[in-house]
């Protein structure tokens, strides 16, 4: 037998244990076989199925925290907006050194900004 046949799909060696296991249960329980009983293979075989179990505890807990991570993610960007909006309330908040800290343009900033100036246009093309 060889680990290669099995490394596509891991679940399979699980399965296949089971299999050897019960065949040994239903056709030979009282034989040994390399100095091991049915049982005595099944504690040797177990940390397969152990590992398993804690690969998916694992993703059970993974899953959960990518779910908790979402909603702590919106309550958290719901309580800035009402934050950056209570800081806009306030005298001067628009342009006050918190707003600006916190990321925002300030109004005065917006005043002196950008200008639109017009693009005088071609003069139209004439044919020859």
């Amino acid at each position: 037998m060889n680990l290669t046949e099995y490394e596509m799909n891991t679940q399979s060696i699980a399965l296949k244990i089971d299999q050897f296991l019960l065949a040994w249960q239903t056709h030979a329980a009282d034989k040994k076989f390399l100095g091991c009983t049915v049982a005595e293979a099944a504690v040797i075989l177990a940390p397969v199925k152990a590992v398993r179990e804690q690969l998916a505890v694992a993703d059970s807990t993974y899953t959960g925290l990518i779910a908790s991570r979402t909603e702590v993610d919106n309550e958290a960007l719901a309580f800035m907006d009402r934050l950056v909006n209570a800081v806009r309330a306030e005298v001067g908040g628009p342009n006050s050194p918190i707003y600006r800290a916190m990321g925002f343009v300030t109004l005065e900033e917006r005043r002196t900004g950008l200008t639109r100036n017009e693009v005088p246009s071609a003069p139209p093309l004439t044919n020859p």
